[in-house]
């Protein structure tokens, strides 16, 4: 039987424009191993006062995997 699985990934990406501050940020989770899988990503531009925020949410993944019973 196949089951479902997914592992997804946070990548964030801050830019102050006043400070002129970078900020880089990477983190992954998954879970078991993937046969297959599908990913999507979208990014998000927010604008607060005087910073600017870029977030970017990447790589959704559904994965599978198969067992013996």
């Amino acid at each position: 039987r196949y089951y479902y699985y997914y592992y997804y990934c946070y990548y964030y990406y801050y830019y102050y424009y006043y400070y002129y501050y970078y900020y880089y940020y990477y983190y992954c989770y998954y879970y078991y191993y993937c046969y297959y899988y599908y990913y999507y990503y979208y990014y998000y531009y927010y604008y607060y006062y005087y910073y600017y925020y870029y977030y970017y949410y990447c790589y959704y993944y559904y994965c599978y995997y198969s067992v013996q019973n």
